[in-house]
């Protein structure tokens, strides 16, 4: 499955502030099962982030949209990935 994350470094290699910028991104988003499991509040070697499935697309574009433009209006690295599926047997 592709994705993203958005990490909280500015394109200049600074951390952005506030600390809690993911948490008061998603956290209105994040009542929805469905958009919890699209999306999740991650740390990369002390940089938080918001790590984005592309299930996010169908579930809440609106929300996408959202991070998309506030990673783009604060200059925040995007990096797209592979997110691994987690198994729902377990």
């Amino acid at each position: 499955m592709q994705g993203f994350i958005v990490l909280g470094l500015c394109d200049k290699k600074i951390k952005f502030r506030p600390n809690d910028w993911t948490e008061r991104l998603v956290s209105s988003y994040t009542t929805n099962q469905k958009v919890r499991e699209c999306v999740s509040i991650i740390n990369v070697d002390g940089i938080k982030g918001i790590q984005i499935k592309e299930c996010l697309t169908d579930v809440d574009p609106v929300l996408l949209n959202h991070i998309l433009d506030f990673a783009s209006m604060h200059n925040l690295v995007i990096k797209y990935i592979n997110v691994k599926e987690q198994d729902e047997s377990s």
